[in-house]
């Protein structure tokens, strides 16, 4: 998918901080997507494992932020990731960059929103990325 960049995900494994193990990628063509940027990993208190992730929807070139649930990290799969937050649907440019943060048993998630402007049109996503326009 156009243009080359924000390609692939990976999550790799170390345990000394020096050399990692690939136990799991997904390039951004399982989701249509021109790019995919900011991922984040967090297991659950019910042992599931959560991966995060955006990507430029391909139905619209507005960046959405996604969910995938799996018992192990080595188990994710790309079909069954489901949609958090779409931008049209929360009256925004676009919506990515998904962290967390757990704080006495609460999770916190952060994200970067691109609000409508005055200045903003369809024509602000022929790049695909509303946060560079």
């Amino acid at each position: 998918v156009e243009p080359d960049r924000g390609g692939e995900v990976r999550i790799a494994k170390s345990t000394d901080f020096e050399t990692f193990e690939d136990i799991w990628s997904v390039h951004k063509n399982a989701y249509d997507s021109a790019s995919i940027e900011r991922s984040t990993v967090i297991r659950g208190e019910d042992g599931q494992w959560r991966y995060f992730t955006s990507f430029v929807a391909p139905e619209d070139g507005r960046w959405c932020t996604s969910i995938n649930k799996s018992e192990s990290l080595e188990s994710l799969d790309s079909a069954n990731t489901r949609r958090l937050f779409n931008a049209n649907d929360m009256d925004l440019e676009g919506i990515k960059d998904p962290w967390l943060l757990e704080v006495d048993g609460i999770y916190h998630l952060f994200l970067s929103v691109a609000k409508i402007t005055a200045k903003t049109n369809e024509s602000s996503h022929d790049s695909l990325d509303i946060f560079n326009t």
